[in-house]
């Protein structure tokens, strides 16, 4: 039997047992790469070298990969460009953007067929049959995992995924104000919501303050876009930590990791961004 606990949010707490049995599958899959490792990784990496009497490598990973990747040069190789026309008409204070009835697109190849159409719009007047109100709304992007913010962290302070990483570490095991990084997860499990009023507390500081004091007694709705068990695997997302922050400790490389996390915490609490826009037709 085997003790399940989360050791991040609550040290040594005990949650429930499962049987051992459960496990196996993982045991078969470590049993399996392992193999192929042998098969594969050993094996054919040799026969290729003694073959063309070269250095050449094969792997369980690096082939299937290489091939993806080999297929989509290919592609981009073989790509031949093509002129497509639109039409889009100017009024006052409109734009309008042609769009065909069928396949919805804005672009077409028929060049004739465009500049026919145009020439029998050309100079008419435009009138508005019907004017659509309909709400819309934009929810806040998913929670972190490690892919994604090293992908925010490069496009906004060009970090490299290495060093988004070796920050994040330092958050983690010196500062403890982030939850595990290595994640592929972008949700919580149902284990964190309890615990999300103290993280809130914890991040009550700086630039933080008004935000997260305004959730702290705010009530979560029945079922969070951010809560699935099944999508949580070994870690979930990651978030802060109960730990009580001191930014002035950070270093700025840090101070910025911090803060996209932070942030997109906080989005997810909030509602979601309401938009009225009126669709003419």
């Amino acid at each position: 039997m085997d003790f399940l606990c989360d050791r991040q949010s609550h040290p040594g707490r005990i949650f429930g047992l499962k049987d051992g049995r459960e496990y196996e599958n993982l045991y078969h899959a470590a049993m399996c790469r392992a193999e192929a490792d042998w098969l594969v990784g050993i094996n054919a990496t040799r026969a290729l070298t003694c073959k063309y009497n070269a250095q050449l490598s094969c792997g369980r990973v690096q082939t299937p990969t290489l091939a993806m990747i080999a297929r989509r040069e290919a592609q981009i190789r073989g790509f031949v460009p093509r002129t497509y026309y639109g039409i889009l008409a100017r009024g006052k204070g409109i734009s309008l953007t042609w769009q065909d009835e069928k396949t919805k697109s804005c672009r077409s190849f028929d060049k004739a067929g465009m500049e026919e159409l145009a020439g029998r719009l050309g100079g008419k007047e435009g009138r508005v049959v019907q004017v659509k109100r309909a709400p819309k709304s934009i929810q806040a992007p998913l929670l972190y995992d490690l892919t994604q913010l090293q992908r925010d962290a490069n496009k906004q302070f060009n970090y490299s995924a290495k060093e988004t990483l070796n920050i994040m570490q330092r958050l983690y095991e010196n500062h403890k104000v982030l939850t595990y990084p290595r994640t592929d997860s972008r949700y919580l499990g149902t284990d964190i919501i309890p615990t999300i009023k103290e993280r809130l507390k914890a991040v009550c500081v700086g630039p933080y303050k008004v935000p997260a004091g305004r959730l702290v007694n705010r009530t979560l709705p029945g079922k969070p876009a951010f809560v699935n068990d099944g999508k949580v695997t070994d870690h979930h997302a990651i978030i802060p930590t109960e730990q009580f922050v001191q930014l002035d400790h950070m270093t700025i490389d840090e101070r910025r990791i911090y803060d996209l996390v932070v942030r997109r915490f906080l989005a997810v609490l909030y509602p979601p961004m309401s938009m009225n826009r009126p669709a003419l037709g």
